[in-house]
């Protein structure tokens, strides 16, 4: 019984988890075929923040290339709206017209 329970445990930098790795690998590896984030969510009773991690970290080489980055027009348009948004120099020079 003790072993089941330890088993269950990974220890990771100190931190606890009730499920084993072996069960976080098909957890990753079941999202990575597609499986609903919302029904794993739901089913193993664990955060968003929890699984993004275990993507992060377990996730394969494929499954990060096929992440979509984001664009670089985004990227400018988020970093010009920060500095409109706090009253730069920038910000007080240039006018959106459109």
């Amino acid at each position: 019984m003790l072993n089941k329970v330890l088993e269950s445990q990974v220890v990771d930098e100190g931190r606890k988890s009730r499920l084993s790795k072996k069960t976080i690998l098909e957890i990753v590896h079941s999202v990575e075929r597609g499986a609903s984030r919302r029904e794993i969510f739901n089913r193993y009773g664990i955060p968003k923040t929890t699984l993004s991690g275990w993507m992060r970290e377990y996730g394969s080489p494929s499954y990060h290339a096929s992440l979509k980055p984001l664009s670089l027009n985004i990227l400018i348009t988020q970093s010009l709206e920060k500095l409109m948004g706090k009253g730069s120099a920038l910000g007080k020079t240039m006018r959106w017209d459109g």
